[in-house]
C-alpha cells in the first residue's frame, strides 16, 4: 500500500501540469518533503503561483547543500528564481555568498538586483562594503528599490554614502 506522501511524489510526477501544481502545494505543506522536489517546483512551477510558498519554504530549510544549490540559481534564465536565490542566501549562506550577491547587483532585473541589496544588508559582511559603495555611486538612474536596497545595505554595514 502505497503511503499517502509516496502517492504525493507519484502524482508530483504526472504529465498533467494541473496534477503537478496541485500535488506540489501538497508536498510544500510537509517539512519532509526533500530539497530535491523544492528546487524543482521553484524551478518549474513557480511561475504557476508557487513562487512564494515555495520561497518560504527554502528560507527555513538548512539542508547542507541549499547554499551551492542557491549559488547555481543566480545563473537561472529566470529572474524570479534569481531573486529567490539571493534571498535564501542573505539568509542561510556564510561568507561565501557574499561575491555572488555582490555579482548580483548588476543583475539585468530590477527585483534581482534589489534582492541582492537586501540579502547583503542582511549578512552584514564587511568584505561587501567596498562593493556596495561602488555599486551605489554608479546607481543614480537606477530603480528607487534597488537604491533603498543598497542603501539599507550600506546602513547595516555602518558605511556613510550621502
Amino acid at each position: 500500500m502505497e503511503t499517502r506522501n509516496e502517492t504525493t511524489l507519484r502524482l508530483f510526477r504526472s504529465a498533467n501540469l494541473d496534477v503537478r501544481v496541485r500535488a506540489a502545494t501538497l508536498l510544500l505543506a510537509h517539512d519532509d518533503t526533500p530539497l530535491g522536489i523544492l528546487l524543482e517546483i521553484l524551478d518549474e512551477l513557480s511561475d504557476q503561483g508557487l513562487g512564494a510558498a515555495t520561497e518560504r519554504v527554502l528560507r527555513r530549510r538548512n539542508d547542507p547543500e541549499l547554499v551551492g544549490e542557491m549559488i547555481r540559481r543566480l545563473r537561472s534564465p529566470e529572474s524570479f528564481v534569481r531573486e529567490v536565490a539571493c534571498d535564501v542566501l542573505g539568509r542561510r549562506g556564510g561568507p561565501e555568498v557574499t561575491r555572488h550577491l555582490i555579482a548580483a547587483l548588476y543583475d539585468p532585473h530590477m527585483m534581482v538586483r534589489r534582492s541582492a541589496g537586501f540579502a547583503l544588508a542582511e549578512r552584514r559582511d564587511p568584505a561587501a562594503a567596498a562593493p556596495l559603495l561602488q555599486r551605489y555611486r554608479e546607481s543614480a538612474h537606477d530603480d528607487f528599490n534597488v537604491r533603498l536596497a543598497l542603501e539599507c545595505a550600506l546602513n547595516a554595514l555602518g558605511v556613510r554614502f550621502d
